[in-house]
C-alpha cells in the first residue's frame, strides 16, 4: 500500500509548510483544503490545513503521523489556498500568519492542558508534612473541585504561575497532566416545548382538570397555547415560556406528559425578511450604472467618484440585486465596524436573509457559523457579505462582485499582527482570482486610485449631484487666531459656530461636532518646570480622561492617577493643553444646558451594542448634539443634521507624514458631507488657525483637481507613492544598545546590496510597551518586479539572525504602509 504525505500550513510563525505522514486508512479520504490535527513540538497539537498531497518523505527529518481528520470535505478551495500563499508572499509574512488571520477561532482546534489527581494518590491518607503549603493547597483544590487547567489553578491560588508547584507534584506522583482537545466552536442548542404525543385531551379539558389542583400549571398551559404558532409543529422556546411562568409549572406539565421538550440546533445569524424594493434612481444615477456595467463587460475595475449625499449606496443596491438575481455572491467591504449598523438596516430592508455580516465584534460562534454558510454557497442565506477587511478571507464559492466602499480609508490597512494587508488592494487580486467585477466608491478617492484611472488601468465614473434637490452645504472658515485675540471665544467655540448651534437647536435640528482626539486633556504640563507626565512603557505623554478620572496611555493602555504635585519641582500649578472629545462634551453641556448630548469615540463604544445604541438615539432624535472622532465622519446619513462643526482642523495635517494633507482633505470632505443630505442646505464650520492652508482653500473653492495635481507633482519629485512602492521595516528590542547595534549592521548591509533605504531612524514614538524601535523605509519603482528587493531584505535579515542568534529582538515588515 502506498504511503502518503501531506504538506500542511500550521497557524504558527514558521516560514515553510511541514510534512506529515498520513495513516494508511486515510488513503483516498484526504484532499487539499481539509483540516487535520497534527502534533507539533513535544506535546502540542494544532489544526493544520492540507496544502498538498504527495509520496515523497522529507529529507531532513522523520515525518510524524497526523492524528485526526477533522473534515469530510475541504473547508478551503484551491483558489483560497492560492490566495493564502499569494498573501504570505506579497506581504512578506508566513503562511501560518495568514491562516491565523483567515480562519475564525472556532475552526482552529488546540490542546487544552488539564491537571488531575494521580489515581494512585490518596489525598485523605496523605501527610501534610510531605508537601509545602502551596502544594497542599493545590492538591486540596483538585480534591474538592476535580481537574482544572493550570491557569484556573493559578487564579484560585492567587499566584502568577503554578508551573514550579506542578513540577514538584509531578515528581511526587501526586498529580498527572492530560492534554484535552478543545473545540472552541459549539453549536447553539435551544430547548423547545410541544404537545406530548400521548396527550389526547383538548386544551379546555386539561385546563379544567388543572385549575383546582395545579393553578400555576393551568396558567402555564394557557400561556403555551398563546405562544405556540398555528401550524403542525406548534413549537415554543422554553426560554420564551419561562418569561411568563415558573420552571416548576413547566416541570409539572412535562411529568404529566402534557408537554414534551426537545433540543434543536439553530444558527446565531440574524436573518430578516425584506420590506422594500430598491428606490428609483435619478437620471444621473442610472447613467452611472449604465457606465459601470459597460466597463464591467470590458472586465475593467471601476472607480465611482460620487460627492457625499449623491446616492452611491443606492447604486450599489441596484448592482447587488442584479448579481444576486443571477445566483452570485457579492462582497461589500466597509472600512469601519461603526458603519455596519446603519448600512445593514438599509441592505436588510431590500435583501433580507441574503445579507450576512462579518467582522471582529461578533463572537467566535457567530463568525464560524457565517463562515460555514458562505462556504456552502447557499442560494438563500448569506449571499451578500458585508464586512470589514477580514471578510476578504471568507470561503466564497461563486463570488462575482466586490464593492469597496470609502476605498480611500486607511482602516482597510491591517496594522498588527501580520499579515499587514491592505483590503482594498487585496480586492484587486480576489477579483482576478474569481473572475469577479470590482467597484471602488468614494467621495474622496485615494491618490493610488486616481493614478490608476489616469493610466486607464481602472475606469472612472463621476456622480457629482446630490440625490436630494436643494441639499448640499455651505462652508464657513472660522479663524481661531482672530477670535482668540479679540477674546470672543466661549470655551472651544467661535461666535459663528456657537450661534449656529443655538439656531439649529431652536429649529429642532441636530448638530455634529468633530474632534479627532479622545479623552479630556491630551497634554498636562507643570507651569514651573515644564514637566509632562509620561507613560513608563512608551515614549508618549499620558492623556487625562474624565470618565475614569485617570491618565491613560493610548498605546499600551497603562493608567495612573493624575499627579497632585510635580514630581520634578513639587509645584502644584498645572496647565492643560489641547482638548479631546470629553472636554468638548463638558463645554457643550455648559453652553447648551438644555441639549441632549452624546459622544462617540473608542471609550464610549466598547461593544457592537454601544454603536447601535448611539446611532439609534441620534437617528430617532433622542439626541440633539453628537460629539465624535473619526468614526462619525464616514457614511452616516441623518435627515435632521443641519450643522457640522470641526473644532480644530489644524490637528488633521500637523503630522510629519507625506500623506497628511491628502488625509486631512479626505476627512474634512467626509465630515462636511454629513450635513445637508436632504432638501435643506447644511452649515459647516471649520475652526482653524491657518485659514489660508491649501486644504482649507481647496474645500472653499472646490479646486480638487489642482490640489491633487500639486500633490502628484511633489510625490513624483521626491519618490513617494503612488509613484513608488514602500516597505517599512521595524526592529524592536527591550535593549536599546543592542537595537542600535543591530540597526547599524542591517542598514550597512542593505546599502551594500544597493537597496534604496532611508534610515535607520527612531520613529515619532520611539518606544512602545517597553520595546525600543528603529525604522527603515525601503523604496523601489512602482512597476518593477519586487522579488529581487524582497530577497535582498531576507538575505540581510538572515545574516544578522545567524550572527546574533542569542539577541532578543523582533522584526516587523509592513508592505505598502499607510
Amino acid at each position: 500500500m502506498d504511503t502518503w504525505f501531506a504538506d500542511v500550513i500550521i497557524p504558527l510563525k514558521v516560514s515553510q509548510p511541514f510534512t506529515y505522514r498520513l495513516p494508511n486508512d486515510w488513503n483516498g479520504k484526504v484532499k487539499a483544503g481539509q483540516r487535520i490535527l497534527v502534533p507539533f513540538g513535544k506535546s502540542k497539537y494544532y489544526t493544520a490545513v492540507v496544502l498538498r498531497l504527495h509520496k515523497q518523505a522529507p529529507l531532513h527529518y522523520t515525518a510524524k503521523y497526523a492524528e485526526m481528520l477533522l473534515d469530510l470535505e475541504p473547508v478551503l478551495t484551491e483558489a483560497h489556498l492560492k490566495f493564502w500563499l499569494w498573501m504570505a508572499h506579497y506581504y512578506m509574512c508566513t503562511p501560518g500568519d495568514v491562516m491565523q488571520a483567515a480562519l475564525p477561532a472556532g475552526l482552529k482546534l488546540s490542546t487544552q492542558c488539564t491537571v488531575h489527581l494521580h489515581p494512585e494518590f490518596d489525598f485523605e491518607q496523605s501527610s501534610a508534612s510531605d508537601f509545602s503549603v502551596r502544594e497542599h493547597a493545590l492538591l486540596d483544590v483538585l480534591h474538592q473541585n476535580g481537574s482544572r487547567t493550570p491557569d484556573a489553578l493559578a487564579e484560585l491560588l492567587a499566584v502568577k504561575t503554578v508551573q514550579p508547584i506542578l513540577k514538584k507534584l509531578l515528581d511526587k506522583k501526586a498529580v498527572y497532566i492530560e492534554d484535552v482537545l478543545d473545540e472552541t466552536y459549539k453549536p447553539l442548542k435551544l430547548v423547545y416545548l410541544q404537545w406530548h404525543p400521548d396527550c389526547r385531551e383538548r386544551l379546555e379539558e386539561l385546563h379544567l382538570k388543572l385549575s383546582n389542583r395545579a393553578p400555576q400549571q393551568a396558567a402555564a398551559l394557557l400561556q403555551f397555547n398563546a405562544l405556540k404558532p398555528q401550524n403542525a409543529t406548534a413549537e415554543v422556546k422554553k426560554s420564551a415560556l419561562l418569561q411568563h411562568c415558573t420552571s416548576a409549572a413547566i416541570k409539572g406539565l412535562l411529568e404529566k406528559k402534557i408537554l414534551q421538550e426537545f433540543t434543536k440546533t439553530e444558527l446565531r445569524l440574524d436573518y430578516r425578511s425584506p420590506s422594500r424594493k430598491p428606490f428609483p434612481l435619478s437620471s444621473q444615477q442610472q447613467s452611472c450604472i449604465d457606465s459601470i456595467q459597460h466597463y464591467f463587460k470590458q472586465q475593467l475595475p471601476v472607480l465611482l467618484h460620487g460627492v457625499t449625499g449623491s446616492g452611491k449606496t443606492e447604486i450599489y443596491i441596484h448592482l447587488i440585486q442584479s448579481y444576486l438575481n443571477a445566483g452570485a455572491q457579492v462582497l461589500y467591504l466597509i472600512p469601519e465596524i461603526a458603519l455596519t449598523t446603519q448600512l445593514i438596516e438599509r441592505l436588510s430592508a431590500v435583501f433580507g436573509t441574503a445579507v450576512g455580516v462579518y467582522h471582529s465584534r461578533f463572537n467566535t460562534h457567530a463568525r464560524t457559523e457565517l463562515w460555514h454558510q458562505v462556504g456552502l454557497g447557499s442560494k438563500s442565506f448569506c449571499r451578500l457579505l458585508v464586512g470589514a477587511r477580514s471578510s476578504v478571507f471568507l470561503p466564497f464559492k461563486n463570488l462575482q462582485l466586490i464593492i469597496v466602499d470609502e476605498e480611500h480609508d486607511a482602516s482597510y490597512k491591517q496594522q498588527d499582527p501580520a499579515p499587514r494587508y491592505q483590503a482594498r488592494d487585496v480586492a484587486f487580486y480576489l477579483a482576478r482570482l474569481y473572475g469577479a467585477r470590482l467597484l471602488l466608491g468614494s467621495a474622496t478617492p485615494s491618490a493610488e486610485s486616481r493614478l490608476l484611472c489616469q493610466e486607464s488601468k481602472m475606469a472612472y465614473v463621476r456622480l457629482n449631484e446630490q440625490y436630494a434637490s436643494g441639499g448640499g452645504n455651505q462652508i464657513h472658515v472660522c479663524d481661531l487666531t482672530l477670535h482668540r485675540g479679540q477674546y470672543e471665544m466661549d470655551g472651544l467655540f467661535t461666535p459663528d459656530l456657537k450661534n449656529a448651534i443655538h439656531q439649529a437647536l431652536a429649529q429642532g435640528q441636530q448638530v455634529l461636532l468633530f474632534q479627532n482626539r479622545r479623552g479630556l486633556v491630551p497634554l498636562t504640563e507643570c507651569r514651573k518646570c515644564g514637566y509632562i507626565p509620561q507613560c513608563s512603557q512608551c515614549d508618549v505623554s499620558l492623556i487625562r480622561h474624565k470618565s475614569s478620572g485617570r491618565m491613560h496611555c493610548h498605546y499600551c493602555g497603562l493608567q495612573s492617577m493624575p499627579p497632585s504635585q510635580c514630581p520634578a519641582c513639587a509645584s502644584q500649578n498645572w496647565s492643560e493643553k489641547g482638548f479631546g472629545t470629553e472636554r468638548v462634551e463638558e463645554d457643550v453641556q455648559r453652553i447648551f444646558p438644555q441639549a441632549r448630548v452624546g459622544r462617540m469615540d473608542q471609550d464610549s463604544t466598547r461593544s457592537r451594542q454601544d454603536y447601535l445604541t448611539i446611532f439609534e438615539a441620534f437617528a430617532s432624535r433622542e439626541m440633539d448634539i453628537l460629539i465624535g472622532t473619526q468614526m462619525v465622519s464616514k457614511g452616516l446619513d441623518f435627515k435632521h443634521l443641519s450643522v457640522v462643526g470641526v473644532l480644530n482642523a489644524d490637528g488633521l495635517w500637523q503630522f510629519p507624514e507625506f500623506r497628511s494633507q491628502e488625509r486631512a482633505y479626505q476627512t474634512l470632505v467626509q465630515v462636511k458631507g454629513r450635513a445637508g443630505r436632504m432638501h435643506q442646505k447644511g452649515q459647516v464650520f471649520i475652526q482653524t488657525t491657518q485659514p489660508e492652508h491649501p486644504v482649507i482653500q481647496t474645500l472653499r473653492f472646490q479646486t480638487e483637481d489642482a490640489f491633487y495635481a500639486q500633490l502628484f507633482n511633489e510625490r513624483s519629485t521626491f519618490g513617494y507613492p503612488p509613484f513608488t512602492r514602500l516597505l517599512e521595516l521595524t526592529l524592536k528590542s527591550t535593549n536599546r544598545d543592542e537595537l542600535e547595534h543591530l540597526a547599524g549592521l542591517l542598514g550597512n548591509d542593505l546599502k551594500r546590496m544597493n537597496v534604496n533605504v532611508l534610515g535607520p531612524e527612531t520613529p515619532l514614538v520611539g518606544k512602545i510597551k517597553n520595546h525600543h524601535l528603529k525604522r527603515f523605509l525601503i523604496k523601489w519603482p512602482r512597476y518593477e518586479e519586487p522579488q529581487q528587493h524582497r530577497q535582498k531584505i531576507w538575505d540581510a535579515l538572515d545574516k544578522i539572525k545567524k550572527t546574533h542568534a542569542r539577541w532578543n529582538y523582533r522584526v516587523e515588515l509592513n508592505v505598502d504602509p499607510v
